[in-house]
């Protein structure tokens, strides 16, 4: 069942591919390792992210592996994309499909992967990942989520960057379109701190 914040999200991800093109950030999560500390009740991971062909190595705590992942993740690029701090892990869900086993004991019955979370206004955001691995499904997840999230503030800084060119040129008719467009992606998270950041003043 789809939720009717995830068709609005269907939507922005059209206008991530329009406004950046080529330009969008791929990531990339690999040799994920992960203890559970049973004294301490706490998961830790480590992994390396590669956001296009740069290489950020990885390490979280938190309350399972999702929790860690995410945590760990976020404490390394909240300086670079500051809307992330007012993005919260909020939930997950997990469904085994049985009946999709080619095993007679399904053992490898595909895991669905919901991961929820939420922003600054409340609102909140999904992404869905398949495997017959659970942590595979795990991590799927996480990364469509900072994909989304790091897209999402790339095409925030290149709007206005748009809009203000465009005022420079007296182009009303672009201005309007741009700024239609920004509105569609504010839902996303909160983008003061990272406006804040741009050597463009743009006019409210």
């Amino acid at each position: 069942m789809s939720f009717p914040e995830e068709e609005r999200q269907k939507n922005i991800y059209k206008l991530i591919d329009m406004v950046l093109g080529e330009d969008k950030a791929t990531i990339f999560i690999g040799d994920f390792i992960l203890k559970e500390d049973d004294k301490k009740k706490c998961s830790i991971i480590s992994c390396n992210l590669t956001i296009n062909k740069k290489i950020i190595p990885i390490q979280g705590t938190g309350i399972g592996a999702i929790d860690a992942l995410y945590s760990g993740i976020h404490e390394k690029l909240n300086n670079e994309f500051s809307s992330l701090n007012s993005i919260k892990f909020d939930d997950f869900s997990m469904r085994v499909k049985f009946k999709e086993s080619r095993k007679w004991n399904n053992v490898d019955a595909p895991v669905e992967m919901k991961l929820v979370l939420k922003n600054n206004i409340g609102d909140r955001i999904y992404f869905h990942a398949e495997s017959r691995s659970l942590v595979v499904s795990a991590i799927a997840a996480i990364r469509k989520a900072i994909e989304f999230l790091i897209n999402s503030e790339l095409a925030v800084v290149q709007l206005k960057k748009d809009i203000h060119s465009a005022r420079k040129r007296s182009r009303q008719d672009l201005v309007r379109q741009y700024t239609l467009m920004l509105s569609e992606l504010v839902f996303v998270a909160d983008y003061e701190e990272t406006i804040k950041k741009m050597k463009i003043v743009v006019d409210k």
